[in-house]
């Protein structure tokens, strides 16, 4: 595959739309994976770059105390967090359930955008990363109310003291919603984008 088509097939996976890839931006992805395919350890480093990747998959849905989602659960830190609804590499599902176990989280959907929202839309994710960091500012009881039961992770379907949970995306699992966060045209690789992007 040359490194031209290895470029574009990389743009189609990660973007809802590739036009807003600058021509400058591609140009640049093309030549350094000229350079790559130079390097004498670039195949070994992307098989294993690959294999981490499948084993993070599995991980995260095995049982046991090194389950991604037993991890995310130990999550202290506000979070916020972004799907992209045209995400052609993770099922937008995902998104809702990683909220839902992050004890103190924020879930932001964008319509429109794919695996790459602060690439996509980075005006729009700098916007909402800004509007966690204010309201972290106000004072606590300023703040809207934090969740405190934290969610079990996705394969046990049950929360703490709760109902079973429904595998499938809901609204207001649990989650808050990002605040704060408005959506006027964004610019991102040089074409608008942002516009009527949803917000769960």
């Amino acid at each position: 595959m040359t490194p031209e088509e290895m470029t574009d097939q990389v743009i189609e996976a990660c973007f809802a739309d590739p036009s807003r890839v600058l021509d400058q931006r591609r140009a640049e992805a093309i030549e350094e994976l000229k350079i790559r395919y130079e390097l004498d350890h670039y195949v070994g480093a992307y098989l294993r770059t690959l294999r981490g990747l499948v084993s993070s998959f599995l991980r995260a849905y095995l049982p046991g105390s090194g389950s991604q989602w037993r991890v995310a659960s130990q999550i202290t830190a506000p979070t916020l967090v972004i799907g992209g609804r045209q995400d052609k590499l993770v099922d937008i599902r995902v998104a809702p359930q990683v909220a839902r176990v992050i004890p103190d989280s924020r879930l932001l959907i964008l319509d429109g955008v794919g695996h790459v929202a602060q690439m996509e839309v980075p005006r729009l994710v700098a916007r909402a990363a800004v509007a966690l960091l204010d309201e972290l500012g106000r004072p606590a009881d300023a703040r809207p109310a934090r969740r405190t039961r934290a969610s079990r992770h996705p394969g046990s379907h049950r929360r703490e003291g709760g109902p079973r949970v429904d595998r499938r995306a809901r609204r207001g699992g649990g989650h808050r919603a990002a605040r704060g966060v408005h959506s006027p045209p964004d610019r991102a690789g040089g074409h608008a984008g942002g516009r009527g992007a949803g917000f769960s």
